[in-house]
Parts: C-alpha cells; sequence; structure tokens
C-alpha cells in the first residue's frame, strides 16, 4: 500500500512546484472590458501585486468602425502606478509621440508634433492628453470607455511572503 502512494506523493509535489515556477514571469492577472466588468482574474491579485512594487504592463486596442478586420493592440509598462481607494488599480502610460495606423500600407505613422499619455483604469475609464510636443501646449484631454488587460512581473517566489500592507 506505501509503494502505490509514493508515485501519487511524487506526482502531488511536482505538480505543486510546477504551478508556483508559472507564477514567475510576465502573467496576466486581470483584465477588465470598458464598462469596469471583470473580464479575466481577480483585481486583489493586481492591487496585490501593486503593493509588492512589482513591475506591471497594461494592454489594450481597438477594431476599426467600419472594418472589423483591422485593429490595433497597444501594451505598454505602467510609469506611474495609483490604487484608489483599495479597489481601483490606474496606470499612467509615460508619454509617447503621437502615432496613427496607416491600414492600407500596414504601417503605424507619427503624428507631427504630438505627445499622447494615458491613463488606464480597471474600471474601464480612461483619460488621454495629448500635447505639441514642440510648444507644451495641451491640444486635447479625452476620456473614454477602454478594457484593459493587466500583466505582472512577478519574481521568483513571488507569493511567499505576507499580504502587503496598504501603502499609507
Amino acid at each position: 500500500m506505501k509503494i502505490m502512494i509514493l508515485p501519487y506523493l511524487f506526482l502531488l509535489i511536482t505538480i505543486s512546484a510546477n504551478a508556483q515556477q508559472s507564477r514567475s514571469g510576465w502573467t496576466l492577472v486581470f483584465r477588465n472590458d470598458a464598462s469596469g466588468a471583470v473580464l479575466f482574474g481577480d483585481k486583489q491579485e493586481l492591487i496585490h501585486a501593486v503593493r509588492s512594487g512589482y513591475q506591471v504592463r497594461v494592454g489594450w486596442g481597438h477594431r476599426h468602425p467600419e472594418d472589423d478586420k483591422r485593429s490595433v493592440e497597444h501594451v505598454a509598462d505602467a510609469g506611474f502606478l495609483t490604487i484608489l481607494s483599495g479597489t481601483e488599480v490606474l496606470a499612467q502610460i509615460d508619454p509617447i509621440v503621437g502615432q496613427r495606423p496607416d491600414y492600407e500600407n500596414g504601417l503605424i505613422t507619427f503624428r507631427e508634433g504630438n505627445s499622447w499619455v494615458q491613463m488606464a483604469n480597471t474600471n474601464g475609464k480612461a483619460v488621454q492628453l495629448m500635447r505639441d510636443y514642440t510648444t507644451g501646449k495641451v491640444l486635447e484631454t479625452t476620456q473614454r470607455p477602454t478594457g484593459f488587460t493587466w500583466y505582472v512581473n512577478y519574481p521568483p517566489g513571488a507569493h511567499d511572503g505576507p499580504e502587503p500592507k496598504p501603502l499609507w
């Protein structure tokens, strides 16, 4: 009887060890739609990661309004992270030179004199700011519903420590 239990015990230990190893590196932890509804994961896991100081990336995209075969997808490092009232995560995307898709030629073109920054939010609200980078003048501020995908870069052994406390 003991001999038959040993292979199962070994298999359980191997599966457990592999599950812990799979949590290191960039991992999808949360996805919200444009209304803030949860599509994947647990927002508290994302909050835990932010409080732990782990790197976060945010992904989002759009389909062409008249041709669903045309789309853009973006992924950017979160340059500045905020936990709002312990319930929402906001990520500021570092400014980039403005761009627009050129679907006909299969490339992205620059918007001259335009830089862009975005605040992504787990509640589906996104705020964008466009600025003329030659003069510093704000060209446009917009808010629109946007679904976001949230990735965390887990170091090896990331879940071994205690639950992080609020940063205040």
